[in-house]
C-alpha cells in the first residue's frame, strides 16, 4: 500500500471516529461538519472531499461501527446514537 493511500485511510479513519464522538456526544442534528473537521484536526475541505453530506458521513460511521470484530448489538453505542438521532431536543 502507497505513503498516501495509508494517509488517506488513517485520514477517514480519524474523521469517522470524531463524528461517532460528536453524534454521540451532541446528537446527529447538533453535529456540523465543522465540529468533525476540527475534532479531526482537519480541514473542512478535507472532510467534505471523503464525504459529500453529512449524511454520508453518518452512514460510514454506522457501517464501520457495525464491521468491529467480534461484533454484537450490545458491545457498540449504536442505541444511544440512534436514540439520540430520533429523540426531539
Amino acid at each position: 500500500m502507497s505513503k498516501s493511500l495509508q494517509n488517506a485511510n488513517h485520514k477517514q479513519a480519524t474523521i469517522v471516529q470524531a463524528a461517532l464522538n460528536l453524534f454521540l456526544e451532541q446528537g446527529y442534528a447538533a453535529t456540523s461538519m465543522d465540529s468533525v473537521a476540527g475534532l479531526a484536526g482537519v480541514t473542512k475541505q478535507t472532510v467534505y472531499r471523503y464525504y459529500p453530506s453529512k449524511e454520508e458521513l453518518f452512514t460510514a460511521v454506522m457501517e464501520k461501527s457495525s464491521s468491529f470484530e467480534g461484533f454484537a448489538p450490545t458491545s457498540l453505542p449504536l442505541m444511544p446514537l440512534a436514540m439520540r438521532i430520533w429523540t426531539p431536543n
